[in-house]
């Protein structure tokens, strides 16, 4: 698997065509938010490992101009075109990975 960055409009036609037993892991960020990159750098260490799910990644402004930033990073999962979980700003309750191997949260 891999991680891959979508527009907001193949993100909608992803959701739309997901098979119902398929989950789909949705990064919202934004490059210039910290927790944002860190979170990319373990999203696709994560993605390699969880072959039968599709990770994506959409820029959040471009799914919504208006968004506040201060809600990033989020993550989407959704099965089968449904939403399941919305994590919002949930980075912060994570431990930083410690050993300095690739500054992401916990993941080697």
């Amino acid at each position: 698997g891999s991680l891959a960055t979508l527009t907001p409009d193949e993100y909608v036609d992803l959701i739309d065509t997901l098979h119902p037993q398929t989950h789909l892991i949705v990064h919202l960020y934004e490059s210039t938010i910290t927790a944002c990159r860190m979170l990319h750098s373990t999203l696709e260490k994560v993605a390699q490992c969880m072959p039968h799910a599709k990770f994506i990644e959409v820029r959040a402004l471009d799914a919504n101009p208006k968004l506040d930033t201060i809600c990033l990073p989020a993550v989407l999962i959704y099965r089968g075109g449904e939403l399941v979980h919305n994590l919002v700003r949930f980075t912060e309750e994570l431990p930083k990975n410690g050993s300095g191997g690739g500054g992401g949260y916990g993941v080697e």
